[in-house]
């Protein structure tokens, strides 16, 4: 299995029933970043590009990466008042952003913790 294929089944496992999420993401940050991203929901194409070009701007700019890695925990909204939750994920070894697309007014915090307590588990 390939790293990202790891990713992409770490990613779903950890996700478990979740369905607060209209998509989430996963980035390693490291030299050769490795990337997991699903939907959760049936979401706009432009959505999940713009998603896709977040994380791999996360993945690869040195002064974004470090801004959510000091950070632990960012929240930026779209148009749409869609929450982009940004969440740092360590393990021994590695760090990754955890990203989440929230629609408005719904509840992601506790969701959000098990699910990176989980990434931690599984990750490490």
């Amino acid at each position: 299995m390939t790293q990202s294929a790891d990713f992409q089944e770490a990613l779903q496992m950890a996700l478990g029933e979740e369905i607060n999420f209209e998509a989430v993401g996963l980035v390693e940050m490291s030299s050769t970043p490795a990337f997991a991203f699903q939907t959760i929901q049936d979401v706009p194409h432009g959505l999940r590009i713009g998603l896709e070009r977040f994380l791999n701007r996360i993945a690869h700019d040195t002064e974004s990466s470090e801004q959510l890695t000091q950070a632990n925990n960012a929240v930026f909204y779209d148009i749409d008042q869609r929450q982009l939750v940004c969440n740092l994920v360590e393990t021994k070894t590695r760090r990754y952003i955890f990203v989440v697309v929230v629609p408005h007014q719904k509840s992601y915090k506790q969701s959000t913790k098990r699910i990176v307590k989980k990434l931690q588990q599984m990750l490490d």
